[in-house]
């Protein structure tokens, strides 16, 4: 055999392995070898998926909002559609995807943490790696990342190459967790689902009395707030759809614990960012609440996400600052 053959030989030897490895892949359940962050992601878009005919109040934004919204604290007909990590690209194919088989809502309240205007860390970790979006969409936000944000060119290749790994289910992506897995996830993955289910889309993130005493500032608050012009494309097209159907539309804030926003308020991140909230107010005009709500640690379960006692204090402001929306 000479060199040249013996070489392609080895190449298509291991494209095969690499083919009938993410064929294999492709017949597992996701819910088998995905962390317990997937079944949230899972119901989120099971639900906005399945018909419905009861006219809603949704709530969607990141995993912050999810934590404090109790969606029976507000409204019989709430529900909390956030999700972990998730910024308003994700949002907004969730609110297309549920006006299409569902009523147009009551209202929609929409929220984020500053950080998630400004960084899109579970972009891929959550999105691609959970299989959020069909294909074509998961394709087209990457397209108009890349050219509302400016992505430089030598950059983009790679990312595709990343992105379709993921879509493929590739084991270059997916053998580390499904070995550490077990495929032995099912059952708490299932749980958790129906819990999620069950509260009408609400979870807890922290529920950690000591979290204070290993507090750290979030190191995005540490950096210039600078919103990245993909997601405030995202989030004033999420307020279009609901204005295109005439369905209120209210921007609120996370609540947030007195250490991190003593540092914004004293670096010029907290003033940049209420600048951005006027300008969506100027650009879509929508009721925009401009003041972050500062709770004491005490309703923190860690140093992001409200506890219970948060949560309540949160969702029952919603219900006395918005009752005659909710009635």
């Amino acid at each position: 055999m000479t060199e040249r053959r013996y070489f392609w030989s080895i190449v298509l030897g291991i494209f095969f392995v690499m083919v009938v490895l993410t064929a294999v892949i492709w017949m597992i359940p996701l819910d088998r070898y995905m962390d317990n962050e997937f079944a949230s992601w899972q119901q989120q878009k099971d639900y906005v998926h399945r018909p419905g005919t009861e006219q809603e109040v949704l709530f969607l934004g990141d995993s912050v909002f999810k934590a404090a919204v109790l969606p029976e604290e507000i409204s019989p007909q709430a529900y909390n559609l956030a999700l972990g990590g998730a910024t308003p690209l994700e949002m907004y194919y969730s609110l297309r995807d549920y006006l299409v088989v569902h009523p147009a809502p009551r209202a929609v309240f929409l929220s984020f943490s500053p950080v998630h205007y400004m960084d899109m860390e579970s972009y891929h970790t959550r999105n691609f790696y959970f299989h959020f979006l069909g294909g074509r969409d998961a394709l087209a936000s990457q397209l108009f990342v890349f050219r509302k944000d400016g992505t430089p060119w030598r950059e983009r290749p790679g990312l595709l190459v990343w992105d379709a790994a993921y879509l493929a289910r590739t084991p270059m992506m997916y053998y580390r967790t499904i070995r550490e897995s077990k495929l032995a996830r099912d059952d708490g993955n299932r749980e958790e689902y129906e819990r999620v289910a069950e509260a009408r889309g609400h979870k807890f993130f922290g529920l950690a009395d000591d979290w204070v005493a290993s507090y750290q500032t979030y190191e995005v608050f540490l950096r210039p707030f600078v919103p990245l012009e993909s997601l405030h494309g995202y989030l004033v097209a999420m307020i279009r759809l609901c204005q295109a159907r005439g369905v209120p539309v209210f921007v609120l804030q996370d609540p947030m614990q007195p250490l991190d926003y003593a540092v914004i308020s004293q670096s010029g991140y907290l003033a940049a960012y209420e600048a951005f909230m006027d300008r969506v107010a100027e650009e879509t005009g929508v009721p925009v609440e401009r003041e972050i709500p500062v709770f004491d640690v005490s309703f923190f379960g860690d140093f992001q996400h409200v506890n219970l006692r948060g949560a309540m204090r949160y969702s029952h402001w919603v219900r006395a600052r918005y009752g005659e929306v909710l009635q």
